[in-house]
């Protein structure tokens, strides 16, 4: 599935979604940003290091649709709807090659996404020693698989709603 998809993907299941589903879609969220947020706040050796020593080469050279999931797209235009346009744009300019991150402002960055709403790949792999902060990465992890639960378990109630209202009555 490529970016350009994910996100359109996304934005159709945030749009088709409303009421209690929604509420719990953005607890959902919510709680995978605190999750990011306690992971930030432990790592914040390890991100220096990131940004100084490495300055973002884990964002270049790779497929970022290997990187970048649907469920990451859902998660942050759920909470940041008006990044839609940017990460449209930047979607298109996704190559069939390893390339730098399409969603690092001029290519080069930093990233178009809040620092407490990333990927999950993007925020729960470092190349340093990941022992003082497992506990942290395990919580983003376990965050996102309610995400990935909630995705997974609504499609069989959208299939029965569209075959309930294509068949006749």
């Amino acid at each position: 599935m490529s970016l350009t998809h994910k996100v359109q993907k996304a934005d159709a299941i945030i749009q088709a979604t409303g009421g209690d589903e929604w509420r719990r879609l953005k607890e959902i969220c919510t709680r995978i940003r605190r999750s990011e947020n306690q992971l930030l706040a432990e790592a914040v050796p390890m991100m220096e290091q990131c940004i100084h020593h490495c300055k973002g080469l884990c964002c270049q050279n790779i497929y970022p649709d290997e990187i970048i999931t649907f469920a990451d797209n859902v998660l942050v235009l759920a909470l940041h709807p008006n990044l839609k346009p940017a990460m449209s744009a930047a979607a298109r300019h996704e190559s069939l090659f390893t390339s730098s991150c399409v969603f690092l402002e001029g290519g080069k960055g930093p990233c178009m996404f809040p620092p407490d709403l990333r990927p999950e790949r993007c925020l729960t792999t470092f190349c340093a020693d990941e022992t003082p902060i497992r506990r942290e990465i395990q919580e983003v992890r376990r965050a996102f698989s309610h995400l990935h639960r909630f995705l997974i378990w609504r499609q069989p109630r959208l299939i029965k709603e569209w075959v309930w209202n294509v068949l006749p009555s």
